[in-house]
């Protein structure tokens, strides 16, 4: 699982100041609401989302004041509820605590893209009840709020390179490969070919292990004095991926006869 946090973005909200503070009225009330977007998310393109949580330092500034959650939601149309209703916020003097919402398998009850994360719309939104008589005071939600979202990258197939054949004899030779990204499944290393051109796995074929980074594979019984054609391949889940095309002639086989007259 892969993850990306985000502190930064917009917030606006009316009655909330430039500090995110919202003055509070005397008796009981209900803020108005503060919204945090354009947090600037970029998930991989085919990505499944599979959690999302939010950490917030909020604080009254006043202790004997009562003020509770009302709602923390995401902006995105139907999603759940998380506000915590049972729970006293911290007064100024704890500002430092925090509050989590949410978590690395928790949706708030939808579904997700990548590109609902990704769009500049994406955040979460706040409001409170205060249920005592005390005003004048003001509570504030700290400007560094914290969303991540955890996430799976799409399964793809691997990249692979070919390097020159080496170790060129009369029969046999050296294939070199490099699968620099396996595409998040287990990749087979291999090497192909023929003595036409671009080779594939319906040539003749032969592997070396598994995994990611340089790789070489014994090319065997092969002729002497012709030209082959060789290309690196990684097979996963996913299919089968082929660097570039390289050539190599093998040495020609000299039969030296002597003879006295």
């Amino acid at each position: 699982m892969s993850s990306q946090t985000k502190t930064g973005g917009s917030y606006s909200g009316s009655g909330w100041d430039y500090q995110n503070r919202y003055n509070t009225a005397s008796g009981v009330s209900t803020t108005n609401t503060l919204t945090k977007y354009n947090l600037g998310f970029s998930i991989p393109a085919g990505a499944t989302i599979d959690g999302i949580k939010i950490v917030l330092m909020k604080y009254k500034s006043y202790s004997p004041m009562v003020i509770k959650d009302k709602t923390v939601e995401l902006t995105k149309s139907g999603s759940s509820n998380k506000a915590q209703t049972y729970s006293n916020w911290q007064p100024q003097s704890a500002y430092m605590s925090t509050t989590t919402y949410g978590g690395t398998t928790d949706l708030w009850g939808t579904t997700w893209s990548y590109s609902d994360i990704n769009n500049s719309s994406f955040g979460f939104k706040i409001d409170a009840n205060k249920t005592d008589l005390n005003g004048g005071r003001y509570i504030q939600v700290d400007a560094s709020a914290a969303i991540t979202v955890y996430y799976t990258l799409a399964l793809v197939a691997p990249t692979v390179t070919t390097q020159s054949v080496s170790g060129i004899e009369e029969n046999d030779a050296v294939g070199n490969g490099n699968i620099t990204d396996d595409g998040g499944a287990t990749a087979t290393r291999g090497m192909c070919w023929n003595t036409t051109g671009t080779p594939t796995i319906s040539d003749t074929t032969a592997t070396n292990g598994t995994g990611e980074g340089a790789y070489t594979v014994a090319i065997p019984d092969i002729y002497s004095g012709i030209t082959y054609y060789a290309r690196a391949y990684a097979t996963n889940s996913v299919g089968t991926s082929y660097g570039t095309t390289v050539s190599f002639d093998t040495l020609t086989h000299v039969t030296i006869i002597w003879w006295r007259s």
